[in-house]
């Protein structure tokens, strides 16, 4: 399932990097960025001892839900839980 969702993800970014070079055109900022504006304040606030891959994980929780995309919210949540990965800080210092 991880692997799936590894090669996926690579083969995701592979598409919009084709398309789209600059990340600004087509929606591919978003799909490649995602989770990342969040993500980099998590990590300067704990000064970078968090795995990158959770903090972007958290980032991706946290801009759903600014974002109120209750539907991708649900889903990534199940994902992510299916996959082990912390989505809270709570969840984070019990999982490391």
């Amino acid at each position: 399932m991880l692997l799936k969702a590894i090669l996926w993800t690579a083969s995701l970014k592979k598409i919009c990097i084709d398309i789209d070079v600059e990340e600004n055109e087509n929606g591919s900022h978003r799909i490649l960025r995602g989770g990342h504006d969040f993500s980099d304040r998590i990590e300067e606030d704990l000064r970078l001892n968090i795995p990158h891959g959770i903090a972007v994980a958290m980032g991706i929780i946290r801009q759903l839900e600014a974002e109120k995309e209750h539907d991708l919210l649900g889903k990534a949540k199940r994902l992510f839980s299916m996959l082990d990965i912390p989505i809270t800080m709570e969840s984070y210092k019990k999982w490391k």
